[in-house]
């Protein structure tokens, strides 16, 4: 599928993707049936020999303990003992994760099975397994955090063994099931380099230029500052620990194929995502009630080569990894998230500001009939603008109106899940807003 140009953001709005706090499938349902690439050990080999039983519960729970303890023992021989003999190039990918995760800082790193406990069925005959690999990054996560594996376990030597080590599990767009860990990491993908600023951690390739990187890390960080004297002026306490933004690798030809091979948007193209990472109670269910550990920023690797679109897009994604990490819970208003990263991003200028107002009253006069037709993920790159452009107009109406302050009151409101956060703001209610909203986008452009 081919990658669509970068928008240039003079004329039209950047696309930052958010991607939305995952949940997890209910107590009782197992884990996706298929991982990314995941293939079991040929049938035919003369070692790796089909059992005649399934693995059971206990047999995974000490085939991923010795993973554990192999990673953080820093054993790569015995953690690669853990695989099948026989899938050379699983092997060979699971070497390299190895290596990436053990030289990065990290308090925590371990594994942990997911199916078959804590309410989590087993996956069934023949199906991978899901873990976790649970971790901490040093000065970056509040808390230890996950991603989700899934692989075959099969019989090697007398052994329980995995079959394979294709990457973190996919999410199903024809599903609402959505784990944590449905994206890629760096460490997925091969050696990495850790810049460290102030407030920021640039997550790179390890092949990536390290000049280019350091310049795009004083970029990135410019504009993470801008975010905090924003946020912080309207009241909201901004967390200490660092952000970690990670740039993959060029051989993804666009962010989605980064985004565990997901293109809900195959007409759109976008600069980044961020994916914020919720707290975990002990059914491995996400309490989305209170704020997440941590936040991973995603940037679409054209963005480095421009600097005022890096700036404009590290604000931007900066505000939702703050308001994740800072207030937890989901935006439910469809202009709410979008709105306010769009709004610090334009950072005053008049003409972006007259430029998003014009693409926003087309929208409304055209497809938008009502807020609550937003649509960020699937569309064109007219149709995602103009959603974009709306989602901005509204929060600049709110501030115009209400103030900053005021209106991150409304937003907070929203992640709490009042039925009606407006009058946090003085609005009586949505209708009182749009039509509000409506009037003063014609008074703006007049």
């Amino acid at each position: 599928m081919p990658t669509t140009p970068h928008l240039d953001r003079r004329t039209v709005l950047v696309l930052p993707l958010l991607a939305a706090l995952s949940g997890c499938a209910a107590a009782g349902h197992g884990a996706p049936a298929t991982a990314a690439g995941a293939t079991s050990s040929p049938s035919g080999s003369a070692s790796a020999t089909a059992a005649a039983t399934e693995p059971g519960v206990p047999d995974v729970q000490a085939l991923v303990a010795r993973m554990s303890t192999a990673l953080q023992r820093g054993d790569r021989q015995a953690f690669l003992d853990c695989l099948s003999g026989d899938a050379g190039s699983a092997r060979a990918a699971a070497a390299s994760w190895f290596d990436s995760v053990r030289a990065l800082p990290m308090r925590v790193r371990g594994l942990q099975p997911v199916s078959g406990i804590d309410g989590w069925a087993d996956p069934g005959a023949g199906q991978p397994w899901t873990f976790a690999f649970r971790h901490q990054l040093t000065g970056i996560d509040r808390a230890p955090v996950q991603e989700w594996y899934g692989a075959p376990v099969v019989r090697y030597d007398g052994r329980w063994v995995f079959g394979d080590w294709g990457g973190v599990l996919d999410g199903d767009l024809g599903t609402t099931t959505r784990y944590v860990g449905d994206y890629r990491q760096l460490w997925d993908d091969g050696p990495t380099r850790l810049l460290r600023g102030r407030r920021v951690a640039l997550l790179t390739s390890a092949y990536r230029d390290a000049a280019a990187c350091r310049r795009a890390l004083a970029i990135v960080e410019d504009g993470v500052r801008r975010t905090i004297q924003v946020l912080g002026s309207g009241g909201v306490a901004v967390p200490p620990e660092q952000l970690l933004v990670a740039v993959p690798t060029l051989e993804h030809r666009t962010l989605f194929d980064y985004h565990g091979g997901v293109v809900s948007s195959p007409q759109a193209s976008y600069a980044g995502f961020t994916r914020g990472l919720p707290e975990r109670d002990a059914e491995q269910q996400p309490r989305s009630d209170r704020p997440g550990v941590s936040a991973r920023i995603v940037l679409e690797p054209g963005v480095l080569d421009d600097e005022d679109e890096l700036r404009a897009t590290a604000t931007h994604e900066s505000v939702h990894a703050y308001l994740a990490t800072a207030w937890g819970g989901e935006a439910r208003l469809p202009w709410a998230d979008e709105g306010i990263a769009g709004f610090v991003d334009t950072g005053g200028d008049e003409e972006l500001h007259l430029d998003h107002l014009g693409a926003a009253a087309t929208a409304l006069d055209g497809p938008i009939h009502h807020l609550g037709q937003l649509v960020f993920d699937s569309g064109t790159d007219d149709t995602v603008a103009g959603a974009y452009a709306t989602a901005y107009a509204a929060c600049a109406y709110a501030v115009a109106t209400a103030g900053l302050a005021r209106t991150l009151q409304l937003l907070r409101a929203d992640r709490r899940g009042d039925d009606n956060p407006y009058p946090a703001a003085g609005f009586p209610d949505a209708g009182a807003f749009e039509a509000g909203l409506r009037r003063w986008v014609k008074e703006e452009l007049a």
